[in-house]
């Protein structure tokens, strides 16, 4: 159910008692309709609407949706001027719960939270706001669709701005949606797993991170094989987290397995495989295994510059890690030079807050610290914090 309103401030009003429609019949959008003649007291009629006098409300006739024939009052003590429309959709069951007469104007927004663990207002489990009435939508699966992709926009913005338990909520609620809609083993239902697990990766829950990704996986493999790109990129991450967590040992044939498949998929100058290559030689680094470690990590360096150019993150992730290789090789005028290249770098590219960036630079300071430059390596950590 499709419920119009029309709004200048989120200062909301009980929900208006039934007017009496007019007989003057008024050609219009329902947007237009509820910005100028229905505060006038004028009347709505349209060929694609039917009116519902029982349930006081316009019927779409080829969407079936419902809207309530008043609006909610939402401007600041019913404040006059322009106004933006906004058609408010939900379910029966939502629409009752915020329209009931009892419904003070708190308990009404009480019902539209979109954020923290009791957000209700996405993909039918509240209210779902935006300007388009129901006669502008092609069909309800796009009004549906729209809502979705809104979903997932909100929820990336939510993991970069670091409200990370924002996210969680709202990737848990796509991953609902996708299972009911298409069922486990869809790709967009593998890709919400990934997703949700990323987030999860970020508060440090690695069991169930570890286990989404594992799922995804196996669906990726039983969908597309296993030297798909999605499903060596699958892989990928999942050989990041247990990177991460320092299981090198289980990590490193997923990475060779990558790298091998990537290899034969996109060709051995691949930027996605020239990727593989570091990530592989990074590891066996952490590993201890530094001969065969500097033999990628040269590789990597060289080819992402070639393919990506100097100053590309890629490039720039690739020779922080040669400039480690250089340390544990005891190189340490090879590695301050990789080092102060990879942070230089990264600081016009990604700015100075960048977590590659602050690797560089509290690994710049180590090394500098250990050659006893202290008043720099002091400044560069007050650059860092």
């Amino acid at each position: 159910m499709g419920c119009g309103g029309s709004r200048q401030k989120y200062v909301a009003k009980a929900p208006q008692a039934g007017s009496i429609l007019r007989e003057e019949m008024v050609e219009a959008q329902l947007r237009n309709y509820f910005q100028k003649d229905y505060k006038n007291g004028g009347a709505f009629d349209h060929q694609e609407y039917d009116f519902d006098v029982a349930d006081w409300c316009w019927v779409h006739k080829g969407l079936k949706i419902k809207v309530w024939a008043d609006a909610l009052d939402l401007t600041q003590a019913g404040g006059d001027g322009d106004v933006e429309c906004y058609f408010h959709y939900t379910t029966q069951l939502g629409f009752r719960n915020i329209t009931h007469e009892s419904k003070a104007a708190v308990e009404v927004f009480a019902s539209l939270i979109t954020s923290g663990e009791k957000a209700n207002a996405w993909w039918g489990k509240g209210v779902y706001s935006v300007r388009k009435a129901p006669d502008e939508w092609p069909s309800v699966e796009t009004l549906l669709d729209n809502n979705y992709r809104n979903m997932l926009k909100l929820a990336e913005v939510l993991r970069h701005r670091g409200d990370l338990a924002e996210a969680e909520a709202l990737r848990r609620r796509v991953l609902e949606a996708e299972e009911a809609k298409l069922g486990g083993k869809h790709r967009n239902t593998l890709t919400a797993l990934n997703n949700l697990a990323v987030v999860l990766w970020q508060q440090g829950k690695y069991e169930e991170a570890e286990a989404l990704y594992c799922r995804a996986l196996e669906g990726y493999e039983a969908q597309f094989g296993a030297r798909h790109p999605v499903t060596l990129t699958s892989l990928n991450n999942l050989a990041n987290l247990l990177e991460d967590r320092g299981k090198y040992q289980e990590a490193e044939p997923l990475y060779r397995k990558v790298l091998e498949g990537m290899e034969a998929q996109l060709g051995a100058r691949h930027p996605d495989t020239l990727i593989s290559v570091n990530n592989l030689g990074a590891l066996l680094l952490d590993g201890g295994k530094v001969d065969e470690s500097e033999v990628l990590l040269r590789r990597a360096v060289e080819g992402l510059e070639a393919q990506l150019g100097s100053q590309h993150p890629g490039t720039l992730r690739s020779v922080y890690h040669l400039a480690r290789l250089r340390v544990a090789q005891g190189r340490l005028e090879d590695a301050e030079s990789h080092f102060r290249r990879a942070m230089e770098g990264q600081v016009a590219q990604l700015g100075v807050r960048h977590q590659q960036t602050l690797d560089s630079i509290s690994r710049l300071a180590n090394l500098l610290e250990a050659k006893g430059s202290m008043e720099e390596a002091q400044e560069l950590r007050s650059k860092g914090s």
